[in-house]
């Protein structure tokens, strides 16, 4: 026996109900609303997770460990047999104009550098003259163990976020500077701060294979990474920071690095900085890198 699937139709007196027509389009923008919602929560979601793999857990608010990723390159723009070897993504709080175009100046002059085997990088040589006639803009920046307007100000969380990827794609640094204080785009005893004239950040490729150094920025996000030859299979190196103590001076000064230094009353800390190697999820080889010093308050 054939049996009829029954169907539905609506009776005349609601296709006639002038009510329909409305409902239906209250419908239709409730589901455009969650849909747009969703995708703004899981676009913010991602970025907060992104920001916490690398800043992870701290003490008086600080980040105290990072980690820089290993993995295949998804851009269709690099050579297939290329990988990233490294890369590490830095968030800066606030809004700033000036200080963003700095960054965007700041990665274009390091985007695309290819470092050979042997051969020694330089930040600021490869910035050049970091001052209005190239562009750069008066921005803040910390000097010392203050926060000032200078020309160029941001640019060091392009070098920080260099740093950082060369030591995960096992990079030899050769000069580094960390701040007088805390920065809230790297983790304590990851950061590398330069100036014009002084500070610079080196380091020289120790690999056989020469690295190519990506880096973009869009608004405060800074990413920088390298892409070359991959480590060897089954290698994973990260970096992490650990905070030995914390001091108060009592009338002894110590120096930092800059020039400034840490007054009697003045609260500051000590942090180590290792690099690690992992293979096979087993940690291999912890490697202590720096102490740095930082300012906190008094």
């Amino acid at each position: 026996m054939n049996r009829q699937i029954p169907s539905f139709k609506p009776s005349p007196s609601l296709l006639k109900n002038p009510l329909v027509p409305l409902i239906a389009l209250v419908f239709s923008c409730l589901v455009l609303i969650v849909a747009m919602i969703s995708t703004s929560y899981f676009a913010l979601l991602d970025d907060y997770q992104s920001y916490y793999s690398y800043y992870g857990d701290s003490a008086y608010g600080f980040p105290v460990s990072g980690t820089a990723g290993v993995g295949t390159v998804s851009s269709t723009s690099y050579d297939e047999a290329e990988m990233v070897i490294s890369e590490y993504k830095s968030i800066s709080g606030g809004e700033n104009g000036a200080r963003a175009e700095n960054l965007s100046l700041a990665v274009a002059a390091i985007d695309g550098q290819v470092v050979a085997p042997g051969e020694e990088f330089s930040f600021l040589s490869a910035l050049g003259n970091i001052g209005s006639d190239n562009g750069y803009l008066d921005a803040p920046e910390v000097e010392g163990s203050a926060t000032g307007e200078v020309t160029g100000g941001g640019v060091s969380q392009v070098s920080t976020a260099l740093y950082i990827a060369a030591l995960c794609a096992n990079l030899e640094i050769t000069e580094r500077y960390p701040y007088a204080q805390t920065v809230d785009y790297a983790p304590l005893g990851l950061d590398a701060a330069v100036a014009s004239g002084t500070n610079d950040l080196r380091f020289i490729n120790t690999t056989d294979y020469p690295v190519t150094i990506k880096a973009s920025a869009n608004g405060q996000v800074v990413k920088v990474g390298f892409v070359g030859h991959p480590l060897e299979e089954g290698l994973v190196i990260t970096v992490t920071s650990t905070i030995l103590g914390y001091y108060d001076a009592s009338g002894n000064v110590k120096e930092f690095a800059g020039g400034d230094s840490i007054s009697a009353g003045d609260t500051y800390c000590e942090v180590i900085t290792y690099r690690q190697y992992y293979r096979s999820n087993a940690l291999e080889l912890e490697e202590p890198l720096t102490v740095s010093t930082y300012l906190l308050g008094s």
